[in-house]
């Protein structure tokens, strides 16, 4: 579900309306303020950027163990601990 669509004029304005973007825009990287989360789509093009998580195709972002990695860290950590003991 999609509740907000912004239209901007350059890469940086991306991070105005985010804490998280998905971008292949070397541009986008280059301009990630502290504090925000890059997650990049590999292409040539960007193949030197840096992202603080970096992905072949858009798909492999949508794993629920990977959303709860980004967006509650202190669970994901609990259940990688739980996981691990498991094994």
């Amino acid at each position: 579900k999609i509740e907000n669509v912004r239209h901007v004029d350059t890469d940086a304005e991306k991070w105005n309306y985010c804490d998280v973007l998905i971008d292949d825009s070397p541009e986008s990287f280059e301009n990630k303020p502290d504090g925000k989360i890059s997650i990049k789509i590999s292409k040539e093009y960007n193949a030197y950027s840096t992202a603080d998580y970096s992905f072949d195709n858009i798909s492999a972002v949508f794993g629920e163990l990977f959303l709860i990695k980004v967006f509650h860290p202190e669970k994901y950590e609990e259940i990688k601990s739980k996981q691990e003991k498991k094994d």
